[in-house]
């Protein structure tokens, strides 16, 4: 059985680059595009979710203090910000699972290959992790829905996924672009 794969490259590795989207295409497009501005479109969104949840949480708490008064237009305020926090959040975790899905369909998995070094292992257990922590906060939201359509409530364990998620993915987006760029900046030196 002959291969079309150069002479020393592995039968999976030209399977992954039979696979690679054609130049003009959109799927071609989506992750040049995605490769090099990425990280830059996270971790602005990560940032802008943060400061919006920073900003909702004593909105909120305060607003319903107010609320108990009868003044609600407080705690109307806050979760329009708490809302907006949830659109971003669900808009990031949306973007890393569509970036993880290109990066292992073209690139292949994390942690793959003999010759990853410490950057590109931190680089793949990082990617890893957002996208572990994406998935739980959407399957937490689409839970949560689910089950405030079917009893009525949602139940803490749900809730508790939601939070974490929710709390993670901005967290570990900015972790891995400040790594990001310090590993930049050190191979600047």
């Amino acid at each position: 059985m002959t291969s079309d794969a150069p002479e020393g490259s592995s039968e999976r590795g030209a399977a992954r680059a039979e696979s690679r989207p054609r130049e003009g295409s959109y799927a071609g497009r989506a992750d040049a595009w995605l490769s090099s501005n990425g990280t830059y479109v996270e971790a602005g969104v990560a940032a802008t979710a943060a400061v919006a949840g920073a900003v909702a949480l004593p909105v909120v708490a305060f607003g319903a203090l107010t609320a108990i008064g009868g003044e609600t237009s407080i705690l109307t305020g806050g979760l329009i910000v708490a809302a907006v926090c949830l659109g971003l959040l669900t808009l990031l975790a949306g973007l890393l699972l569509v970036r993880a899905s290109l990066e292992v369909r073209y690139r292949g998995a994390p942690f793959g290959g003999d010759d990853a070094g410490v950057s590109a292992t931190l680089y793949g257990a990082a990617r890893t992790a957002e996208a572990i922590a994406a998935g739980t906060f959407l399957v937490g939201l689409v839970a949560s829905l689910a089950s405030v359509a079917s009893i009525g409530r949602v139940p803490s364990p749900i809730l508790l996924a939601v939070g974490a998620g929710g709390v993670a993915l901005p967290t570990l987006v900015l972790l891995r672009a400040t790594g990001e760029l310090a590993t930049s900046a050190f191979e600047l030196i």
